[in-house]
């Protein structure tokens, strides 16, 4: 995992200014519907930016929860059209406040 993962509803860098944008394009877009989401990655060599936009729930875990289950399905459906799988295991992690 990337050692300076920032999570805010706000852009904060180059990479997540370009997602930003590209959510305004689909926003305009007019074949887009009142139900449709979308999930914006930009990488380079350096750094990786991502914004997830028109998920909504609860609370910010619910939207979390959301985002990656789509984001599994459509990994999962990368892997299916070269001819695999993509399973996905949950591992329960040690809490480092406990030890």
């Amino acid at each position: 995992m990337p050692r300076d993962v920032q999570q805010s509803l706000e852009p904060h860098d180059r990479l997540t200014r370009i997602c930003d944008r590209l959510t305004v394009a689909f926003d305009n877009d007019p074949e887009v519907e009142e139900s449709d989401k979308v999930i914006f990655f930009v990488s380079n060599d350096e750094r990786s930016g991502i914004v997830t936009h028109r998920f909504q729930g609860e609370d910010w875990n619910s939207i979390i929860n959301q985002e990656v289950s789509y984001l599994f399905m459509h990994l999962r459906a990368m892997f299916q059209s070269m001819g695999k799988d993509l399973l996905i295991a949950p591992i329960k992690q040690k809490d480092p406040d406990l030890n």
